[in-house]
């Protein structure tokens, strides 16, 4: 196996930084130039989520490309905050390697552990430590409100039942899911508000979260599973009535590939 070197050649990290720069400048492009902090977030967060998938797939060359992506868009996300003084990139790195440093005392600062799970609940004592002095004072904080939904509520209860809080047998929380259920069941879809019955089904699927957090399952991950055996199972239907733009596995080919 070829021997890659942890840290890229600097001239070519440095002439990636530079066409950031010739994009954004006043000859680049005018798309490039349009973007805002905002924006990039929201292209970030995608191609992360086509990492994802390429880790998943265990497909190295995808991963590779996606990767790149990802790192462009940070650079570049950098970039705009570079333009405006906020900060640049070696506040970045000093600021996450200080942090890094600070949140391994078991490795830097000859703190003895006993295992992995020692070290998480050091990690979220440091990081609380690190959060309140800006008034952050809550259990919950440095949870992002713009994490997925159903992560987040992973999050949440987690978070507040290592706090003392909420934290139910799974009897308990079988019963609370049936309650929720109940409660969305007897709502009418024709004459409810629709406040009412968001309200219901989140009602429902905040006590399933938990539920599954009680018996170790995260359920993003659950439901992302059951996704992909429905979409598998799905193409398969769709290869075997002969839907056009299909192959025998179920894929698209031809002009309905994209």
């Amino acid at each position: 196996m070829e021997n890659y070197q942890l840290t890229p050649d600097p001239e070519l990290f440095q002439s990636l930084c530079r066409l950031i720069e010739t994009l954004r400048g006043p000859l680049g492009c005018p798309w490039d130039r349009q973007q805002t902090p905002h924006s990039i977030v929201r292209h970030l967060t995608e191609e992360v989520y086509e990492l994802a998938d390429a880790v998943a797939e265990a497909d190295a060359a995808a991963a590779e490309e996606e990767v790149g992506d990802v790192l462009f868009l940070t650079l570049f996300l950098v970039q705009l905050y570079r333009e405006d003084s906020l900060f640049g990139l070696d506040d970045v790195l000093n600021g996450v390697k200080t942090k890094m440093i600070r949140r391994h005392p078991h490795v830097f600062d000859g703190l003895e552990v006993e295992n992995s799970a020692e070290v998480s609940r050091n990690w979220a004592r440091i990081k609380r430590a690190e959060k309140q002095p800006a008034g952050e004072t809550s259990a919950l904080d440095g949870i992002p409100r713009a994490t997925p939904a159903l992560s987040r509520a992973y999050r949440i209860s987690e978070a507040a039942a290592a706090a003392g809080h909420g934290e139910r047998s799974p009897g308990d929380l079988w019963r609370c899911c049936e309650s929720a259920l109940d409660q969305l069941r007897n709502v009418d879809p024709e004459s409810a508000a629709p406040a009412l019955l968001r309200g219901a089904m989140g009602k429902l699927l905040w006590r399933l979260v938990a539920l599954g957090r009680s018996m170790g399952i995260a359920s993003d991950a659950a439901l992302s599973e059951t996704l992909d055996q429905f979409e598998n199972d799905f193409r398969q239907l769709e290869a075997k009535m002969g839907v056009p733009g299909t192959d025998a596995s179920g894929k698209m080919t031809g002009s309905f590939k994209r």
